[in-house]
């Protein structure tokens, strides 16, 4: 796999730097994102897909800040209008919130007007804020909770490669409303913790229930642009998870390490001129359901690292997040 994701980004750079017209316009934008969590506890015991209502006003709060810098190589094939616009794009980012700092590098080919490959690699590490969020944590069998891991000392490693196939009906039915667009896209992702062995379990950016393996992330959006501010409406379907059960240790098996978590997300993008953005997600997720009791903390809520050694019994849904990105561009 990483054979075929380095030749595909020679290929890629080569591509560009040999067509007949190079051209080297750059863009930079700044994305600011931020998402509110009500709390939804889990209802166990139950074998059968189900749906778990909110039960809490806030469970927590997430913001982050990215500068993304693109570099973006021109190369079309021919006159043909799906070859035409072909891209090369270097795209070089740094992403800050309040417990991790991570730098980014990827390269997006074009190489028709419907299909896009873009592959990539991430470099980060995290601390925490006390009683507040966790940036980069072990999991502790004994106790049940993430323990803190060093800064600067223990990174997050991660590199993927995507294909994403587009179209929208604009393109063969001209008009200003006719724009329904679809998108397709299937990622391939290896993490990996350097102070972890593997099979073991860690946190990143307060995300729990990872270890060192490769994931899959297919994502299907189906929306309408429109000449309005609200440019466009879009329901979005997200499918994740870890391709082998062996990414976790055995011990962990009773849990069903190859949950596929779904993601089903309403969007709506705003676009107020050619400097700002925003976009509007609310996201519903499934989850693990478990075939006995959790274990409760002192404010009554679930203790949601203590699940890694419960058994897995069902599919639970529940609504995850309300969230907005706000884009500028310079």
């Amino acid at each position: 796999m990483k054979r075929i994701i380095f030749t595909l980004l020679c290929l890629a750079i080569a591509g560009g730097f040999v067509c007949a017209e190079i051209q080297f316009p750059h863009s930079l934008n700044l994305v600011t994102d931020m998402a509110y969590y009500p709390y939804s506890d889990w209802i166990s015991g139950k074998s059968d897909t189900h749906f778990a209502p909110i039960t809490g006003a806030f469970n927590a709060f997430e913001a982050r800040t990215t500068l993304n810098y693109t570099y973006t190589i021109k190369c079309p094939f021919a006159d043909n209008p799906l070859v035409r616009g072909n891209t090369v794009k270097l795209i070089s980012s740094l992403e800050l919130c309040p417990v991790t700092v991570m730098p980014m590098f990827q390269v997006q080919f074009t190489p028709i007007a419907f299909l896009v490959f873009s592959t990539g690699t991430k470099v980060g590490t995290g601390w925490s804020v006390p009683g507040l969020a966790q940036g980069l944590a072990r999991y502790n069998d004994v106790t049940g909770q993430y323990d803190d891991m060093t800064p600067f000392k223990d990174w997050y490693l991660s590199a993927w490669f995507e294909g994403l196939f587009q179209f929208d009906v604009g393109a063969i039915w001209a008009g200003d409303w006719h724009h329904i667009v679809t998108q397709a896209s299937y990622r391939i992702t290896y993490n990996k913790n350097t102070g972890m062995d593997n099979g073991d379990v860690w946190l990143w950016q307060t995300a729990k229930e990872y270890a060192n393996g490769t994931m899959y992330l297919g994502t299907v959006l189906l929306g309408y642009q429109m000449p309005l501010v609200l440019q466009t409406v879009a329901v979005q379907a997200e499918f994740e998870g870890y391709f082998s059960a062996d990414s976790f240790a055995g011990r962990y098996s009773a849990w069903n390490p190859k949950f596929q978590k779904i993601n089903i997300s309403p969007v709506a993008i705003f676009k107020f001129n050619d400097h700002h953005q925003l976009t509007t997600q609310l996201r519903f997720r499934s989850r693990r359901s478990y075939t006995g009791g959790v274990q409760r903390l002192d404010n009554g809520k679930v203790d949601s690292a203590d699940v890694m050694f419960l058994n897995y019994s069902s599919r639970e849904w529940y609504f995850d997040r309300i969230a907005f990105s706000y884009k500028y561009t310079f």
